[in-house]
């Protein structure tokens, strides 16, 4: 009894996996498409194009931005 038992528990799912892989059922993902292209915006005044205006470049002004001093005395 305890042969057929474990025959049966071994067998089965070797059976069972068998017939899924021969009638193209197993677990295989489609490939997934790979974005390649990098999405770059440029910030006006942005003199050296880090993203991020700092108080040397062009686009800084020093009334909206940083401290809110302006002058040459700040």
């Amino acid at each position: 009894m305890t042969v057929v038992v474990a025959a049966l528990f071994y067998l089965v799912p070797i059976a069972v996996m068998a017939l899924c892989i021969h009638l193209g059922l197993y677990a295989h993902p489609e490939p997934q498409p790979v974005a390649t292209a990098a999405v770059t915006t440029v910030v006006p005044g942005d003199d050296n194009g880090d993203g991020i205006i700092d108080e040397d470049e062009s686009g800084w002004d020093c009334a909206t931005m940083g401290n809110r001093i302006c002058g040459w005395c700040a």
